[in-house]
């Protein structure tokens, strides 16, 4: 009974796993947001400004994508998942 009680607290206590996720969370939030701009600038953007929206959506994507292997890596290591 104590592991397992020992156990929840680290579950709920890892600050580590709460930095990783809200990175995650952030770096998500941001591709959504470029991949809509993206979007709505489509057909009414300069060829610039489209290749530039292309690649800050790019970014976006592999810096979700890290952010994501970052927080599995993290969480399969420490054992630290709900």
């Amino acid at each position: 009974m104590a592991i397992h009680m020992l156990r929840r607290w680290h579950i709920l206590m890892c600050n580590e796993r709460f930095i990783l996720l809200g990175e995650y969370n952030s770096a998500t939030a941001d591709y959504a947001q470029i991949v809509d701009q993206r979007q709505r600038r489509m057909g009414v953007s300069s060829k610039a400004e489209y290749e530039h929206l292309k690649y800050a959506s790019e970014n976006a994507r592999t810096a979700a994508e890290l952010a994501r292997i970052r927080l599995e890596e993290h969480v399969t290591m420490h054992e630290c998942d709900s």
